[in-house]
């Protein structure tokens, strides 16, 4: 997703939790050479970096295999990475959560960047795979996201069942249409 940002133009910055190993070395090194801004990732050396393997055959993907830690933040992780987002929120037009439930964004969390988001007038979009755009989830959280594509005549099962394809495709247009 923030590749996908920076290649539309977008000045990107990233908060959120990589381990302190060859892994996270890789993806900030790689971060870095795109042009984001990764001084919101937060080094944790009791959690490993996710990492994906793709198994293909003829250009067809056969296998993947994830090494992840999938449980929600530590409260004290989930208030420092809450910290440093609110420290770096003032330079940027809004917050884009994008978690594909793999287990940084808890319901805690994202309560936190929801209330983070309006205090500073920001619009939050969030796509954390299939937990955070149901109707319910839309209803109890208020996730901007959700509500700006419904206005656009895109309902969030839509936007649950096209994932971040749909997203990637609408954030750019959100975020203008927020910022206009």
């Amino acid at each position: 997703v923030a590749h996908n940002l920076a290649a539309l133009g977008c000045r990107v910055a990233l908060c959120g939790l990589v381990g302190e190993d060859a892994p996270a070395e890789e993806l900030l090194a790689r971060l870095k050479a795109l042009g984001i801004d990764t001084a919101g990732v937060i080094r944790d050396p009791a959690r490993p970096t996710t990492v994906k393997l793709r198994v293909m055959a003829q250009q067809q993907q056969m296998l993947r295999c994830d090494w992840e830690q999938t449980e929600p933040l530590a409260p004290a992780q989930a208030a420092a990475l809450l910290e440093r987002l609110e420290a770096e929120l003032t330079a940027h037009d809004g917050i884009l959560v994008s978690d594909y439930g793999k287990g940084l964004i808890g319901e805690t969390l994202m309560q936190g960047l929801i209330a983070l988001g309006r205090r500073a007038g920001k619009p939050v979009l969030a796509f954390a795979g299939r937990v955070w755009l149901t109707p319910a989830a839309v209803r109890r959280l208020g996730l901007d996201a959700a509500y700006a594509l419904a206005e656009k005549g895109i309902p969030p099962r839509v936007a649950i069942r096209d994932g971040a394809r749909l997203l990637e495709a609408r954030v750019a247009e959100v975020l203008r249409d927020f910022s206009a």
